[in-house]
């Protein structure tokens, strides 16, 4: 690590139009991948070998792994413990097709694998060099980093060998590792460019108590809009400049999720979506329109959870399911209104066997599918199954939630007075309501920096912040950064554009540990370009 910073401020030295672009992100992208590479046997059919490493590790067929398999036990010999067991490379496995939680793999080797043998991939990975548009100083450097790289290694082409790109576009260095046509990993150097700024219109605290989620539309039979807010049992009308309550729709509801509001009947007037968790384990969520000046239950116990994305100035509305293991189920659908009913389409391609957390969709020649995933790792993929992920941290998540299982545990639980007690299984899931897109080209993240956990299922939280992108040909940039004010938590972002001008509305949680205790608040942004000289 030590030659690598050194040979890294070297490279500024040479290059210093790139003092910002995080040169280290290209092996720090390897290093996060490659460390994800291991995994056990789980079936052997003669030379058919399963093994537990599925899509999410983005492996890629025709990759090598070494087989690894444990013989004598490892004794301390002072107090006599199995260590473990000694382990011998038994022969390699190629990848042969890939699953969404295992891949088949053909055996060659003198001893026969076994269920539970280790699986590893050799480090570190040939690599041949394909670069462009860089200067000879430029290449150099870069060179000198991948030899000091534990994950990478220069060879030249041949079978087994992977392709490692970096080329110049503008003033962005993009980077990939590719096995085939398969990329493994990619990115982008990137200097930041601001191009806008969110100037604090308005901050208000909310009367009700804690909002979950916010969203802005048309939701009457009157011209102007409306903030849609929830609490855990009451949806709130709000006016849109100063957030006063307009309405409340109090319909026996509880944990209530997320809110959406989108057109999909077509009337003129938009309907309003609420997520709800039925009984802390089943989704059951309900849909209201506007009748004859009042609201109405259009549709009801619907296993859905909402999510809305602008798609050219139109909000679309997509559903997901939780699993019963408290995991999304991964699929996506796009919901309609077809002939009196609300119904799903078709599971969006490119999006199957990949657990979405928090997604929306940018409009280009090939549509990109945006998506942060559990950990707070952005990617980007087209629907033709092309993916590029972003090194880097965005944000915990704005919302975790526990499910309880009706099914009790197998262990009994002690308890104070000797007896014992079954306990239910439970299981966090994360709720990302949005990831707000502008155009097709910017986007919106809100990153909250979680810092300690002060009690069991509490989260405590520093700084927030929120963020504009761009992203096109492949490269993101950062476009903007938020105002002072945005503190301590982001729990739900709708943006919005009226009169020709850009807004954003924040919900933020008033107490550090989100969304256990205390008040919110909403704040309107306005988003401007940047002033030049």
């Amino acid at each position: 690590m030590k030659l690598r910073k050194a040979l890294f401020f070297l490279f500024l030295m040479v290059s210093p139009a790139f003092a910002d672009t995080g040169t280290e992100d290209v092996f720090l992208a390897a290093e996060e991948w490659a460390a994800d590479l291991k995994g056990i046997v789980v079936a052997v059919d003669g030379n058919t070998v399963s093994i537990d490493i599925g899509a999410d590790k983005k492996p890629a067929v025709g990759l090598v792994f070494d087989l690894m398999q444990g013989s004598e036990d490892i004794i301390h010999p002072v107090t006599g413990i199995v260590l473990g067991k000694k382990q011998k490379k038994g022969g390699t496995l190629t990848l042969t097709k890939v699953f969404e939680l295992y891949s088949d793999t053909k055996f060659s080797g003198e001893t026969p694998p076994n269920i539970g043998d280790s699986v590893v991939l050799p480090l570190p990975l040939p690599v041949s060099l394909s670069l462009s548009g860089l200067s000879d100083a430029e290449e150099a450097v870069l060179k000198n980093l991948l030899s000091a790289s534990q994950v990478l290694k220069e060879e030249k082409k041949g079978k087994g060998v992977n392709t490692f790109k970096i080329s110049r576009i503008e003033d962005n260095l993009v980077y990939s590792l590719e096995a085939g046509s398969a990329v493994l990993f990619s990115g982008n150097m990137q200097t930041v460019q601001y191009a806008f700024v969110l100037e604090t219109l308005y901050r208000k605290t909310l009367s009700g108590g804690r909002f979950h989620s916010i969203a802005y539309g048309k939701v009457t039979d009157e011209e102007k809009k409306y903030v849609v807010g929830i609490t855990d049992d009451e949806i709130y009308l709000l006016e849109p400049d100063n957030f006063t309550t307009v309405k409340e729709i109090d319909d026996g509801f509880s944990k209530l999720l997320t809110v959406e509001v989108a057109d999909l009947d077509r009337d003129g007037i938009s309907e309003i979506f609420v997520t709800q968790l039925y009984r802390s384990r089943e989704i059951r969520s309900l849909i209201y329109r506007y009748r004859d000046g009042a609201f109405e239950k259009a549709d009801e116990n619907l296993p859905w959870l909402f999510r809305s994305v602008n798609i050219g100035g139109e909000r679309h509305l997509y559903v997901q399911k939780i699993a019963s293991n408290g995991d999304y189920a991964g699929e996506i659908y796009e919901f309609f209104y077809d002939e009196g009913e609300y119904q799903p389409g078709e599971p969006l391609a490119g999006t199957l066997g990949k657990r979405l957390f928090g997604f929306s969709i940018l409009k280009q020649e090939d549509d990109i599918f945006i998506n942060v995933a559990k950990g707070s790792k952005l990617s980007f993929s087209t629907f033709k199954g092309v993916e590029y992920s972003v090194p880097g941290y965005f944000g915990d998540t704005f919302l975790t939630l526990t499910v309880s299982s009706s099914t009790p545990s197998s262990s009994p639980i002690p308890t104070a007075n000797g007896a014992s007690a079954q306990a239910k299984l439970e299981k966090t899931i994360y709720v990302v309501p949005r990831i707000e897109v502008l155009n097709g080209e910017l986007f919106i993240i809100a990153r909250n920096e979680l810092y300690t956990r002060a009690l069991v299922n509490t989260l405590v939280f520093s700084d927030s912040y929120l963020e504009i992108y761009s992203y096109r040909n492949g490269i993101m940039r950062k476009k903007a950064a938020s105002p002072n004010g945005i503190d301590p938590v982001i729990t739900d972002i709708y943006a919005y554009e009226e009169n020709g001008e850009k807004y954003l509305l924040a919900l933020i949680s008033n107490n550090p540990m989100a969304f256990r205790f205390g008040e919110s608040s909403i704040v309107k942004i306005k988003i401007a370009p940047q002033k030049t000289d």
